[in-house]
């Protein structure tokens, strides 16, 4: 599930919002409330970005796919 983020890559995460926090806003954030944004975030665009690479990858391989049927067709529209 989208939701379940590996437990290292949360915390970089959280790490990461904190110190946007702090170099932007010039505001120190709990790893608690760090991690309740990243909780927030992950819920609210996380299942776009997961539906956005299912489609580019779909995409990519549907491509490869029309390739592959031009390169096992003769020319001429027949079978060997």
């Amino acid at each position: 599930m989208i939701d379940d983020l590996d437990p290292a890559r949360r915390k970089a995460l959280e790490v990461r919002v904190m110190e946007l926090f702090q170099s932007t806003f010039d505001e120190p954030i709990s790893p608690f409330r760090a991690g309740q944004l990243v909780d927030l975030m992950v819920a609210a665009i996380g299942p776009e970005i997961y539906n956005q690479a299912v489609r580019d990858v779909r995409e990519h391989f549907q491509a490869k796919l029309d390739d592959l049927d031009g390169d096992v067709h003769w020319p001429d529209g027949e079978d060997a």
